[in-house]
């Protein structure tokens, strides 16, 4: 969540390079024209903010020389543009995630999920200087990392099967297209080849919990043979119409998620290829959306076996530094005269159960909600007192 939020900032705040009086100048009209918008990858995208932008539609309070300067590293962002609203709208899909994931361990009240998976960690399980990476559904390699790194990779691969199996997980999950010649009959249980399948990833990825001891020997019978024999490519781009800015954020509808989860691995969503095109594809979208919560961890060559980051100091943080990836080009030194205000520790951490009980998570959250201070508008979101009571 912290992932997220500072996320949003470092969007918003190097988009203006941390001047403050800049960003008061943003108006709620240019806010939304930005808005789930894919300005360095949809030439759609691109060429619409840019007539805007001429235009003096939106960043209207500005002369054009300084327009250019902002278009310059609006058109460097990778992802899709992030705001508080795009970020109540994608912790509904996480949320959704999260709860899958409960099903393999018993969250405290005083919590989070990721702190309980990584106590549920079992080295003893793993190789030494290891980590499991999963390619494919029936596709594992090793490469070299210490062990708070092999901890966080292992558990976001955990996850990402969650996101490949949602609808099979959490029925109801995905949203019906709107124009479906076909109405799917839906079902109200998990599917409990899926439940097997996620209990059997988490065992290989060194969890033990008595949940997932549990579920491997209640649905036994139901183990899925895995036919994905070979990692496979995405393409993020398309040259025709593409997801639309309706479908670029929440919960994936049914179609988009058909097309993405084959996708939906650890080297996909942290890749740095970007190629460009008319419109983006579902699984740019989940990448965006994995991205914008967990950050990137770059590999290298599938057949090589490099070295992993350090992790940072922290105690309930995801360990796994980023490498070098977009948020870096909007990452420049504030003014002078301007006290940069976005520095938040606290990796991707996808928060468990009721956050509203967790005084020392909650205190946490409105202390950061807090630092959005005067510009919390800029984000197209409610009142700070409305996004401290949600929390």
């Amino acid at each position: 969540m912290f992932h997220y939020l500072n996320h949003v900032r470092t969007f918003w705040a190097g988009l203006f390079r941390h001047d403050k009086r800049d960003m008061q100048k943003v108006d709620y009209v240019t806010v939304k024209a930005l808005e789930l918008r894919a300005p360095g990858t949809s030439t759609s995208d691109t060429m619409t903010l840019f007539r805007q932008l001429k235009n003096g539609e939106i960043f209207g309070a500005f002369n054009m020389d300084h327009r250019m300067e902002i278009w310059a590293r609006l058109h460097a962002w990778e992802g899709l543009v992030p705001t508080l609203w795009t970020f109540f709208e994608n912790f509904k899909y996480m949320e959704a995630c999260a709860k899958c994931m409960k099903s393999l361990i018993t969250v405290p009240s005083r919590g989070t999920l990721y702190t309980a998976m990584t106590r549920s960690f079992s080295e003893s399980t793993q190789n030494r200087g290891k980590c499991i990476v999963q390619e494919a559904e029936s596709v594992f390699t090793f490469r070299s990392s210490n062990t708070q790194n092999r901890v966080a990779l292992h558990y976001r691969q955990v996850f990402l099967y969650v996101m490949r199996h949602l609808r099979e997980l959490s029925p109801g999950s995905t949203k019906i297209e709107p124009k479906a010649t076909e109405r799917k009959i839906r079902t109200k249980d998990p599917s409990k080849s899926a439940l097997y399948g996620l209990a059997d990833l988490a065992e290989r990825l060194g969890f033990k919990t008595a949940k997932i001891s549990g579920l491997k020997v209640k649905y036994s019978n139901h183990a899925d043979v895995q036919s994905q024999s070979k990692p496979l490519k995405p393409t993020f781009v398309v040259a025709g119409p593409g997801e639309c800015l309706e479908r670029r954020c929440a919960c994936p509808f049914d179609l988009a998620y058909e097309q993405s989860k084959e996708f939906l691995f650890l080297d996909n969503m942290c890749s740095t290829n970007r190629s460009q095109g008319n419109s983006i594809q579902p699984v740019f979208v989940r990448k965006s959306v994995y991205l914008a919560y967990f950050g990137r961890q770059v590999f290298g060559d599938r057949d090589s076996e490099s070295a992993a980051s350090s992790p940072p100091a922290g105690d309930a943080q995801d360990p796994v530094q980023e490498d070098v990836d977009q948020d870096s080009v909007m990452q420049e030194q504030p003014n002078a005269d301007e006290t940069r205000e976005d520095q938040v520790h606290g990796q991707a951490e996808i928060v468990e159960g009721q956050e509203g009980n967790n005084p020392q998570d909650t205190s946490e959250l409105q202390a950061y909600v807090e630092q959005l201070g005067d510009t919390s508008y800029l984000f197209n979101s409610p009142p700070r007192s409305q996004i401290v009571q949600s929390i």
